[in-house]
């Protein structure tokens, strides 16, 4: 991928860093900070490869990052609480499928809480990892504000193959374009992740972090509302079912269940009649 055409296309400021591969985008950040001098973020620090060798996801799940793909990390200091930010993968969400809808010829949809879905399968995934122990190389910790690590993947162009791609619809796997577009570029994809997230981070912060601004679009995007299902934990334990009736402000997925409502924070969300 090349710095320049990304920085070209930037409509915010951050401190850019493009490698060819990685560990995981999220690590190369960290690592990043720790080796940096400064006290704080004045900025966002963006770093973006097309290939991660030990990508991971939701709840230690480890993400599958071939080549073909996008995968980004941003690191950021909102100045918002610990309980606020529990809404930030929601916003991510949400700026990302409205990114992808933009280069994507079919429906792009939510599946609570962060995951991107097209009717092929997921298409991406976001992580978000805390920490108030990001410290400069000199020993300065970062103590302001919580440093959030905000992991993006993004599955762009599928590789040519025809049994490689059976496997892959198999397994629930959606992709942008084929790899032979030359309508699409890395490039492309990744300035318009970073100025779309940028941008809705501007618009929640001036909502005083409040989720209430993004509730309605995001349920609107969901593609569970109305429909029964099963939440599981990491085990496949089952924890609550019911029909979903919505977000509430503070992110948790609203079920109702022979009449009785509630509130799931954390999970595996599937259909239990799909």
């Amino acid at each position: 991928m090349d710095a320049d055409i990304i920085n070209s296309l930037l409509e915010s400021e951050c401190t850019l860093v493009v490698k060819d591969s990685v560990t995981s985008t999220n690590d190369e950040v960290v690592r990043l900070l720790w080796e940096s001098e400064q006290s704080s973020l004045t900025k966002p620090m963006v770093v973006i490869s097309s290939e991660q060798t030990a990508g991971r996801g939701r709840l230690g799940r480890s993400w599958v990052s071939p080549q073909g793909g996008l995968y980004i990390s941003l690191a950021l200091q909102p100045q918002a609480t610990l309980q606020q930010i529990t809404t930030l993968p929601l916003i991510l969400a949400l700026a990302l499928r409205r990114t992808l809808q933009g280069f994507s010829e079919v429906k792009v949809h939510i599946k609570w809480p962060n995951d991107l879905l097209t009717d092929n399968g997921k298409i991406c995934g976001i992580l978000v990892e805390t920490s108030s122990l990001l410290a400069a190389g000199a020993g300065t910790q970062m103590e302001s504000q919580p440093t959030v690590i905000t992991g993006i993947g993004i599955n762009v162009f599928r590789p040519e193959g025809g049994d490689r791609q059976d496997a892959e619809a198999s397994n629930g796997i959606a992709w942008l374009a084929d790899e032979s577009d030359s309508k699409l570029s890395l490039e492309q994809v990744a300035a318009s992740v970073i100025n779309e997230v940028l941008g809705s981070l501007d618009s929640w912060k001036l909502a005083g972090f409040d989720f209430l601004v993004f509730q309605e679009e995001y349920q609107r995007e969901l593609i569970l509302m109305g429909k029964e299902v099963m939440v599981s934990d990491i085990n496949a334990t089952p924890l609550a079912q019911g029909i979903v009736t919505g977000i509430d402000t503070h992110g948790r997925l609203l079920l109702q269940d022979a009449g009785v409502a509630f509130a799931i924070t954390a999970g595996d969300v599937t259909l239990r009649n799909p």
